[in-house]
């Protein structure tokens, strides 16, 4: 906790000397925190070093090699995150997150219905329960990577894709809930791309799931999200009930919130 706050608060050197203390220790949880921590920082060193130490401790750790092929995309080495990818999908339990994993790998350099390849064609009822909420999360990062690196322009194919590839667990609402995570993924990065861009693809994404009532609220957000964004005017979020209004002003940036609030 001290290195994380040392880091939040600028002093990294001084942040990474408290994670390093970790490095004497066996607690695998610890270290993979640590790791998270340096790499969200974009101290790729030190989160090696973090997974070197849980590498001899647990060599066959799932979140080990998940937290490998994170850090490997986030330095933009996609080769050797789509082979840690693979050692995710052979563990263990590891098999949808791994073909997740390569997914958002390929997103960064390949048109989105090309990655999404790598999940392949059907999505498993039970494989995705399993660890439902790191999946669902895992698949917006896989739109997320692809929207940060070429905009929203695949979106739409996209969308069509999944919802066939999930065609069993629609019922359950996965794509509606899959808008809301990669809406939160979306706000966390920026909206790369022009309003214009934006629109488009939206309109394409929402005649996409026309049938789907649980796509109608995070849809709705995502363009009052959007439009506010690349505005700068929180006037566009006024329409929203008073719930998703909040929800809003707590994903964009707090100087905009702040006007939000004046303007409501």
């Amino acid at each position: 906790m001290r290195g994380q706050a040392l880091i939040e608060l600028g002093r990294t050197t001084d942040g990474i000397l408290a994670l390093d203390a970790l490095l004497s220790t066996e607690d695998c949880h610890s270290l993979l925190i640590a790791a998270s921590s340096a790499r969200d920082a974009g101290l790729h060193g030190p989160a090696t070093r973090y997974l070197d130490r849980i590498a001899e401790l647990e060599p066959e750790s799932r979140p080990l090699w998940t937290e490998r092929t994170l850090l490997m995309i986030h330095a933009g080495d996609f080769d050797a995150a789509s082979r840690c990818a693979a050692r995710v999908e052979a563990l263990p339990g590891g098999a949808l997150m791994g073909r997740l994993l390569a997914a958002r790998a390929a997103a960064a350099t390949q048109p989105l219905n090309a990655a999404l390849e790598r999940i392949g064609p059907v999505v498993q009822v039970d494989e995705f329960v399993q660890e439902e909420l790191l999946h669902l999360h895992a698949t917006a990062d896989v739109l997320a990577t692809s929207v940060e690196h070429f905009g929203p322009k695949y979106l739409p194919e996209a969308l069509a894709k999944l919802q066939a590839m999930f065609a069993d667990l629609l019922d359950t609402g996965v794509i509606g809930n899959l808008l809301t995570d990669f809406l939160i993924e979306s706000a966390d990065r920026g909206f790369r791309g022009s309003l214009e861009e934006w629109e488009t693809a939206l309109a394409r994404v929402g005649s996409c799931v026309v049938d789907r009532d649980d796509c109608t609220i995070p849809l709705e957000m995502l363009r009052s999200a959007v439009t506010c964004w690349k505005t700068g005017d929180y006037k566009s979020l006024l329409s929203l009930p008073a719930e998703e209004r909040e929800l809003l002003e707590d994903m964009l940036p707090s100087a905009f919130a702040r006007d939000a609030r004046q303007a409501s």
